[in-house]
């Protein structure tokens, strides 16, 4: 059973109840002049033992306190934290993947709060959502259940301030976007100083590809799309191969891309266009006949550009959709990103990068990603 803190008053010392046979547990949090604080009022029977410890609220102490105790540090196991709002959907797979390979190999548990907002479009792991990965029981698993707590959380991992009150428990590992950790650094990162409790990450370029390979059953079906996702794409693409013997992913990504890096990797409809003959006649060279292609993209496709090609498109708009429905696909092609790194190490897709000027001559070019 998880124990917890209570907080009846300000002016009062924490009372910690431990060993609890059964507790009803009502939390919620409020805000005073001091940093926000959880609270927890517990039922018990009556006859578990009760120890109160004293507590400096002041200078935001009270968990490195209730760390002192020893029946009570193996709730407490050890915790990556990850806080780096960093790009969309690709770019966050890539973190969380990494990050949860990482803690898979490492026994540490792992919330991703930059990955929050894109959980819920897939199906919960062992019950939970997937953002936060417990392989230990610990009381802030429990905490992290609830969504006012989680946002408390989220505002104090984005706090110097807070994070310095907490810095016996707390230790921040921070790195610029241009530059990655890889698996021995990151390793190195948590190693040095005096062990902590939570170590808060504010990086988004983790790199763990061996632990990710080693991992990698577990981890494809932890980033399971829900059914509402995956049945769409599935109908879509059995439809397609219907009337197709291969079928062609074709991740066109513009929105964002018009400005980033100088527009290197934005291309107009017509190369796209040009593109597709080039795989089409590759693949009838190499005995496929009825090629058919399905094209995804977060800008609007000018059908008439694409007229007597076996084009078409998603009905159902969704980046989920897209990413799952692509990663269905025999090939893809698209320029580089973290999205179509995904769909290709995910699904298993051979993929080749599209670049100005490239020409598609052969099916060596394309290749399986084998990271994410």
């Amino acid at each position: 059973m998880v124990p917890f803190l209570v907080w009846r008053s300000l002016d009062c010392p924490i009372t910690l109840v431990e060993k609890s046979q059964w507790f009803f547990k009502t939390p919620s949090l409020f805000r005073t002049g001091l940093p926000a604080c959880l609270v927890f009022s517990v039922k018990h029977d009556g006859n578990k033992s009760i120890q109160r410890i004293e507590c400096d609220f002041g200078n935001m102490c009270h968990l490195c306190i209730f760390f002192e105790s020893p029946t009570l540090r193996s709730y407490m196991s050890q915790w990556m934290i990850l806080q780096r709002d960093y790009g969309q959907l690709g770019n966050r797979l890539h973190t969380h993947a990494n990050a949860i390979a990482w803690c898979l190999e490492n026994k540490f548990n792992l919330i991703n709060l930059s990955f929050v907002e894109y959980a819920d479009g897939f199906s919960k792991w062992h019950g939970k959502p997937i953002h936060y990965l417990t392989q230990y029981k610990s009381i802030l698993s429990c905490i992290v259940r609830i969504s006012n707590q989680r946002n408390f959380l989220g505002r104090f991992c984005r706090s110097d301030k807070w994070l310095n009150h907490a810095s016996k428990i707390f230790k921040v590992i921070q790195k610029d976007d241009d530059k990655t950790i890889g698996e021995e650094e990151l390793q190195q990162l948590f190693a040095d100083g005096p062990q902590k409790s939570f170590t808060l990450v504010r990086a988004w370029d983790l790199s763990c590809p061996r632990l990710v390979k080693k991992h990698q059953t577990e981890i494809r079906k932890i980033f399971t799309p829900k059914a509402e996702f995956t049945e769409s794409s599935k109908l879509e693409v059995a439809k397609l191969r219907e009337k197709y013997n291969c079928l062609v992913g074709v991740h066109a990504r513009r929105g964002d891309y018009k400005d980033y890096l100088d527009g290197i990797h934005f291309h107009s409809w017509h190369s796209y266009r040009n593109w597709m003959i080039q795989a089409k006649g590759l693949m009838e060279q190499n005995g496929q006949k009825n090629i058919g292609f399905l094209l995804c993209s977060d800008d609007d496709a000018p059908t008439a550009v694409f007229a007597n090609l076996p084009v078409h498109f998603m009905k159902k708009k969704s980046v989920i959709s897209d990413l799952h429905a692509l990663s269905l696909c025999d090939y893809n092609i698209g320029p580089p990103s973290s999205f179509g790194t995904w769909l290709s190490w995910h699904g298993r897709v051979p993929r080749l990068h599209l670049e100005k000027g490239l020409k598609i001559r052969s099916l060596e070019q394309f290749s399986i990603c084998t990271g994410c």
